[in-house]
């Protein structure tokens, strides 16, 4: 574990191994002392947040996937009962390759637009390992969700683009 005093950049360093990450200013008035974004390389941008919370010796992880704009119509084609077998089964499998994560269908898995992905690392686990290994973890579940959406709902025949597209 590194000290909470230079915590910033030993992770934005860690991250620039394997991710192009930036440093982004927080929201005005958010809680937060500093939040950075990991992005995959190549041509499938994920993007992960990692935040610090003011106060607290944690580091949280963060990834929001939008659906696309073409698995929304296919599901809201869907009757009720079908559509929430579609999102609980997703959630489900999210939450299995991450039981420590914290999955939220939003607004809620009867009408699902998007998914909250949410890890908190304490300060025993933000270690270089715990930290990569978090943040490709999220990563691979942004995609796999995107591949179990095609598999029920078809692939989307649409370009996703930043607000109707696969990542937040």
């Amino acid at each position: 574990m590194t000290s909470m005093e230079g915590l910033r950049d030993s992770i934005l360093s860690w991250l620039a191994e394997e991710f192009d990450v930036s440093s982004e200013q927080p929201p005005a008035n958010a809680p937060i002392d500093w939040v950075l974004k990991a992005t995959t390389k190549g041509a499938l941008k994920i993007v992960v947040v990692v935040q610090k919370p003011k106060g607290r010796e944690s580091v949280v992880l963060t990834l929001g996937l939008a659906l696309h704009k073409g698995h929304l119509n296919a599901l809201s084609s869907l009757g009720e009962r079908e559509r929430v077998e579609v999102a609980a089964g997703l959630v489900r499998r999210l939450i299995g390759m991450c039981p420590d994560c914290l999955v939220v269908p939003q607004p809620n898995v009867n009408s699902m637009k998007a998914i909250l992905v949410t890890r908190i690392l304490y300060p025993d686990r933000i270690t270089k390992s715990e930290v990569l290994s978090s943040t490709r973890l999220l990563a691979n579940m942004a995609l796999y969700a995107t591949l179990y959406l095609n598999e029920k709902l078809g692939t989307p025949t649409q370009k996703g683009s930043p607000g109707e597209g696969y990542m937040l």
